[in-house]
């Protein structure tokens, strides 16, 4: 594989991994048992584990699970409307870095660094009006929708890998 092109997949990787942490945090989804994207039964590497697919598409999907799961009323639509465009916004952007990555002209180690640490303060400043959005959301959501966001991502709670969804 090409030294660009490894660069391009481990700061993309990087910066989708950040992303997915942010987005994910208001998740009950993730890689489990059946078929679909990433690492599941059967293993094998899907297509998003890879770092190929549509994040805004990928986005749009979670948000719609998501939104359906947590019961969204009337009276939250406005806050959810918020929150989902602040979700969209970061999965654009994720995308962005990423084709600019790709198509970069840094080949020296110092402007590889340079420009993944431009990547890096954007993704700060993404994962801070994410943080603000989420928080907006959680003030509207009732206790139950509270408990439902409060799993965490990524089948948290009792099972395969224990309380709260983490390996021992």
């Amino acid at each position: 594989m090409k030294r660009r092109a490894k660069i391009a997949i481990a700061v993309g990787t990087g910066l989708g991994l950040g992303l997915a942490t942010a987005l994910a945090g208001a998740q009950g989804f993730g890689p489990g048992w059946g078929p679909g994207y990433g690492m599941g039964y059967g293993g094998g590497m899907g297509p998003r584990m890879m770092g190929y697919g549509d994040p805004a598409a990928a986005a749009e999907s979670r948000l719609a699970a998501q939104k359906a799961e947590l019961k969204i009323t009337d009276k939250q639509e406005a806050t959810w409307q918020t929150y989902a465009a602040q979700v969209k916004k970061n999965a654009e952007a994720m995308q962005a870095s990423r084709t600019a990555m790709q198509s970069s002209a840094a080949n020296t180690a110092p402007e590889r660094q340079a420009l993944h640490n431009e990547f890096m303060k954007q993704h700060l400043a993404q994962s801070e009006a994410m943080s603000a959005a989420l928080k907006n959301l959680y003030a509207v959501l009732t206790p139950e929708q509270r408990a439902i966001l409060d799993r965490g991502p990524y089948g948290a709670g009792p099972g395969p890998r224990g309380p709260g969804g983490r390996y021992r």
